[in-house]
């Protein structure tokens, strides 16, 4: 399933990427505190697209859960 480009759905697999290049990056580079602060950013803005996802579109919610093995999102 291809989505739109700027679908919540898309950008929930694009901000996946972002977030898994930043925390490679943190990995090297502890003290990187301004990284670290746009990473929780990040990781809440996911959260937020996920959860209106789930409100409005359960079929790409699930979809997109299953297929990258993302951790669901309680209410």
């Amino acid at each position: 399933m291809e989505f739109k480009v700027g679908s919540h759905a898309q950008q929930v697999i694009d901000l996946n990427k972002r977030i898994k290049r930043l925390t490679s990056h943190l990995k090297n580079y502890k003290k990187d505190h301004v990284t670290k602060l746009s990473l929780f950013k990040l990781v809440a803005k996911k959260k937020r697209f996920l959860k209106y996802l789930k409100n409005n579109n359960f079929e790409q919610y699930k979809y997109l859960v299953d297929k990258s093995n993302l951790k669901e999102v309680g209410l």
